[in-house]
């Protein structure tokens, strides 16, 4: 974790600095993941991460420190998937991609109860499982885009999708533009 005290000279209070710095961005980060792992055990930190994150938006970097340490915030809330657990279901999803995806049947895969798994997911994927399964599909979508002439309608179905109007919307609110126009925007020339 990078704190203002690592930072040469250690004084940038009041520095207007710019979002793209990496040193904002990665503080900013830190601390909304921190806020994210105390969101349910402990509002009070919550408030805090969220308040330091905004001040280091407006642009100051020396924003107050943490209250307590990560480990304490994350013992509050679930740890997150085993790595063989992440693997198993990064492996399953990519495997049946192209059809429905229940998550009791992740959980079974993971040996983990289905609500347990939801909250675990989220702090390892940073996404519920549905929305990481809809991004997959979109991903897979892309991909066939730009590599066959295939319908959409086509592609919707084989990428899990239950049709092309499912597809489009999806789509459109993952990539902020319509497949088509997606499509015909990316798509190289398949001769």
């Amino acid at each position: 974790m990078l704190s203002s005290s690592s930072l040469p000279n250690g004084n940038y209070a009041g520095t207007r600095v710019g979002l793209r710095d990496a040193v904002v961005c990665d503080r900013i980060s830190d601390l909304l993941r921190r806020a994210e792992l105390a969101l349910d055990g402990d509002p009070a930190s919550t408030r805090h991460y969220v308040i330091s994150a905004l001040a280091l938006l407006d642009g100051t970097i020396n924003a107050p420190s943490a209250p307590r340490d990560e480990a304490e915030a994350r013992s509050h809330t679930a740890s997150g998937l085993a790595r063989w657990q992440q693997s198993r279901i990064e492996s399953f999803v990519a495997a049946n991609i192209h059809q429905q995806i229940a998550i009791k049947d992740l959980a079974a895969l993971v040996r983990l109860s289905p609500s347990y798994l939801c909250k675990v997911f989220k702090v390892t994927f940073g996404v519920s499982p549905h929305s990481y399964i809809m991004m997959k599909r979109v991903s897979r979508a892309k991909s066939a885009m730009v590599s066959t002439r295939a319908a959409l309608s086509d592609i919707a179905l084989d990428c899990g999708f239950s049709d092309q109007a499912h597809l489009c919307r999806v789509f459109r609110q993952a990539v902020g533009e319509a497949p088509h126009r997606w499509r015909q925007a990316n798509q190289t020339d398949l001769g």
